[in-house]
């Protein structure tokens, strides 16, 4: 004999799915992600102007070039599209500044052009510092430091190289010898 009433039991339709959540909304981290990546992209940019002022030997490109990838990589958190916009930026800002640092450096030394000769003899014979002036420490010299020497007019100051013990500051020293990029002094 049929058992009708767990054959309707059994026709009932499956219940109804229940309805599809809403989208999650933006993340609350997305701002601070957004910002970090935005610092990153400008100390990337400051780096890299920063090694044509200061004399580093690379050290500050590697560093602007590791917070361009560590910008580059938090972009492509923020989105696929935005990730991608940073990698193909990044070379382009840093190629940018660096052609333009590089015609500012190159205007100023020697008058625009620079020859095989160019270095810091042509800086101090321009601001009338030669071998045998004496002048003043600004800072500490481990070994080397920034030094004002007197002029006719207004005291220079250029960065000096310390020959021996290091000096401190406000030590009183002697333009020894003019070389290359250096300026060697010695305790007056």
């Amino acid at each position: 004999m049929i058992d009708w009433t767990s054959l309707a039991i059994a026709a009932e339709p499956p219940p109804a799915p229940a309805p599809a959540a809403e989208p999650a909304p933006m993340s609350d981290g997305l701002p601070l992600l957004i910002t970090l990546t935005l610092i990153l992209m400008i100390a990337s940019c400051g780096l890299l102007m920063a090694e044509f002022v200061l004399i580093t030997g690379g050290w500050l490109i590697g560093l602007s070039a590791l917070c361009a990838i560590v910008a580059c990589m938090m972009a492509f958190h923020i989105s696929f599209i935005v990730g991608l916009i940073a990698v193909f930026v990044c070379p382009f800002l840093a190629l940018g500044i660096g052609m333009a640092m590089f015609r500012r450096v190159r205007a100023q030394a020697s008058g625009g052009v620079l020859a095989a000769d160019t270095g810091i003899h042509q800086i101090a014979a321009r601001l009338g510092i030669a071998v045998g002036m004496e002048g003043t420490l600004l800072a500490d010299a481990l070994p080397a430091a920034m030094a004002r020497f007197p002029a006719a007019n207004a005291p220079h100051e250029i960065e000096v190289m310390v020959i021996g013990k290091p000096l401190t500051r406000g030590a009183k020293i002697r333009v020894v010898a003019i070389d290359g990029m250096q300026v060697s002094v010695a305790p007056a």
